[in-house]
């Protein structure tokens, strides 16, 4: 080979490295910013793009979510953007939970019948679980040892009821825990649910896995629910955003009506603040809950998007807040464009400025 074919193809090779280095770490960190009215100190990257229409999980290292147009699932790394993937060959991790270990997915619409599951270091290939041949399967969640599943049968009237149930690894059954809960969500220790025993009032209630006794958490409930590690949040009929504790029931008021956010827009609590994203004008807000005039202000301003889009567009960690939008002010995801994932660590200056809000 000539010293020019030799260099020639050297730098051919740089070329198609570094060009895979950028694809698969796309962050491109800012200065950090002040906002003038809280003196909270920020920066946002970007991690990457992530797809619409599928569920995104998040754990302690990763993002996890399907892609549709490849039939792959992908693993993006939380602070790098670095993405792994593997081809599952069908659409059954469109829909996806996670415990410790493995993902679960399902598919949507009439061709959910069957979870899958993979271990989250994509060693092994999916592996069928649980089928099911009357009832369609519409959620579903990992916690303790079980796969809690909301199905959806038919009653002998030939009405749609939304069925709840837990199922058993060890036993390889299904146990009914009851029906018609708008709601649910797991952790480590306990099963919550909150069913639609009235539009004006429910019933927020939680169960250990180990059990079959339901304890009775509130009665303020509305329809919609988020969950932190210590709390459940959820709205009331005057939509003011409350919260229960997991341990002792204690129900508090967070916000009251005139924070400026409402239940349509995502939020999520972390360090005593609430972030808010608005997908009408992709903004990131905050609200310090510590200070005594409780009101939102916009650190980020990106694209506004199509939230019937994206499943969820907002998440926290120990280190940082992770929210979707357009990648610009003037520009626009929608039609099933991928949105793009934004990382924004947070910190409070060293001024308490709680008190010029």
């Amino acid at each position: 080979m000539s010293n020019k074919l030799k260099l020639l193809v050297l730098i051919v090779v740089t070329l198609l490295n570094t060009q895979g280095c950028i694809e698969s770490n796309p962050s491109n960190a800012l200065e950090p910013k002040t906002d003038p009215l809280t003196g909270i100190i920020y920066s946002t990257t970007v991690l990457g793009t992530v797809p619409p229409y599928v569920d995104i999980v998040i754990d302690d290292t990763s993002f996890y979510f399907y892609d549709v147009d490849n039939n792959n699932i992908c693993k993006m790394n939380k602070v790098t953007g670095q993405k792994k993937v593997l081809n599952v060959g069908n659409s059954s991790f469109r829909c996806l939970c996670h415990d410790a270990n493995y993902l679960y997915g399902h598919d949507v619409g009439d061709n959910s019948r069957s979870i899958y599951r993979i271990d989250k270091n994509f060693t092994t290939n999916p592996e069928q679980i649980f089928y099911s041949l009357e009832k369609m399967i519409y959620k579903v969640k990992a916690g303790g040892g079980y796969l809690y599943l909301q199905l959806l049968g038919r009653t002998n009237l030939g009405q749609t009821q939304v069925e709840f149930c837990k199922y058993d690894f060890s036993k390889i059954d299904t146990i009914d825990v009851g029906v018609g809960y708008t709601w649910f969500d797991v952790d480590s220790e306990n099963v919550y649910w909150m069913p639609n025993d009235s539009l004006l009032n429910s019933t927020l209630w939680k169960m250990s896995h180990s059990s079959s006794v339901p304890v009775k958490l509130a009665n303020q409930g509305s329809y919609y629910s988020q969950m932190s590690e210590s709390y459940i949040y959820f709205w009331n009929n005057d939509k003011n955003l409350l919260r229960a504790s997991k341990q002792s029931s204690i129900v508090e008021t967070i916000i009251s009506v005139p924070v400026g956010f409402y239940d349509d827009n995502e939020f999520i609590i972390k360090d005593e603040k609430l972030f808010v994203t608005d997908y009408h004008d992709g903004t990131l807000r905050v609200c310090n809950l510590k200070s005594y005039k409780k009101r939102l202000v916009t650190l980020e301003k990106k694209g506004r998007y199509d939230d019937y889009e994206m499943n969820r567009w907002l998440w926290a960690d120990k280190d940082a807040v992770y929210w979707i939008a357009g990648p610009n002010e003037d520009t626009q995801p929608y039609d099933g464009q991928w949105g793009t994932l934004f990382r924004t660590v947070v910190k409070d200056s060293v001024v308490n400025h709680s008190d010029r809000w």
